[in-house]
């Protein structure tokens, strides 16, 4: 008894644990799963395709109203799922070519970006050759004894005016540069934006075309299921089911709310993806003017700062005096 004990005991040992160590792999699946999807769906939303996971559902089967309640019956469930699968491998090819056009347009940004910080580095070089030039001068200035002190201050003074002129003169010409550069960008990637915007309209005239398809398939199914009450066919039918299908006008009634209710999540769909792409392209553009205009801005104030502030107080000091 002791030795059956014993093996009865190490079997239900040995079950517990696997059933431990398949629960475990079960939870480790279920992690992996809800990663990738978070992945994916931050994908999605940075190509501003936002709910594609979730796009099968949200259109074509949520708020149906009454049709919720008629779609178990058999005549209904061939339609929704020729829907749900001509719907889902649109999407797929949709996914994957607006992910394209996203790296076409990523790549636009990321050269746009180069050359603007190439531009910066070679507009700096210059201005500092400049600015190099000038304290080069006001050091030999200073360690100079020949000469009278007015006439090398007044000589610096006229140097350091046209320091901020050289200065304001690179500074205009790179900020010309940059604009011919932000509008070339913009033009560039408005065009692939509008690119996308072509994709979208293509992709949701098909799922239009799906759901007339589909409504289509719904009436007819309807049809089929008034016969089978009239004959008598429908006592398998769930009550509230038999109930709509007492007469062809409640029916249809149905059918075309649940159609007209898709349609209007069909363009209201549209329209948030149109809108998002719109304002990623917007919003991309407005950075790249708001950032030159910082930049120019902040450029101006240095310039000034440089010649009509520390360069003049120095040329006041002491150190210049007789």
């Amino acid at each position: 008894m002791d030795q059956q004990a014993t093996a009865q005991a190490k079997e239900q040992y040995q079950d517990e644990l696997l059933d431990l160590e398949e629960s475990e792999s079960q939870h480790e699946e279920q992690e992996g799963q809800a990663e990738e999807k978070a992945k994916r769906v931050a994908l999605h939303r940075a190509a501003n395709m936002k709910g594609m996971d979730e796009l099968m559902d949200d259109i074509m089967v949520k708020g149906d109203g009454d049709m919720a309640k008629l779609r178990g019956q058999q005549q209904f469930q061939d339609p929704i799922n020729q829907l749900a699968e001509q719907v889902n491998s649109a999407t797929e090819e949709h996914i994957a070519t607006v992910l394209v056009h996203k790296e076409a347009k990523d790549k636009e940004k990321a050269d746009f970006e180069a050359a603007i910080e190439y531009a910066k580095v070679e507009a700096a070089v210059e201005s500092k050759a400049e600015l190099s030039e000038y304290i080069a001068l006001a050091k030999r200035s200073l360690t100079d004894g020949s000469g009278e002190s007015y006439a090398v201050l007044q000589a610096l003074h006229k140097a350091n005016d046209a320091l901020y002129e050289k200065l304001m003169d690179l500074e205009i010409s790179s900020s010309e540069r940059y604009a011919d550069s932000i509008h070339g960008f913009d033009s560039a990637y408005e065009e692939l934006t509008k690119k996308t915007l072509d994709v979208i309209s293509g992709f949701f005239a098909k799922l239009r075309d799906f759901e007339a398809n589909y409504h289509d398939r719904l009436v007819a199914a309807g049809s089929e299921l008034l016969e089978k009450v009239a004959a008598d066919q429908a006592e398998y039918m769930a009550e509230e089911v038999r109930a709509m299908l007492q007469d062809k006008d409640t029916l249809m009634g149905v059918i075309n709310a649940a159609h007209d209710a898709r349609v209007a999540r069909l363009d209201a769909k549209e329209d948030e993806l149109r809108t998002l792409e719109d304002s990623a392209c917007k919003a991309t553009v407005k950075a790249a003017v708001d950032a030159e205009y910082t930049r120019n801005r902040t450029r101006v104030i240095e310039i000034w700062n440089i010649t009509q502030v520390v360069n003049k107080n120095e040329l006041a000091s002491d150190r210049f005096d007789e």
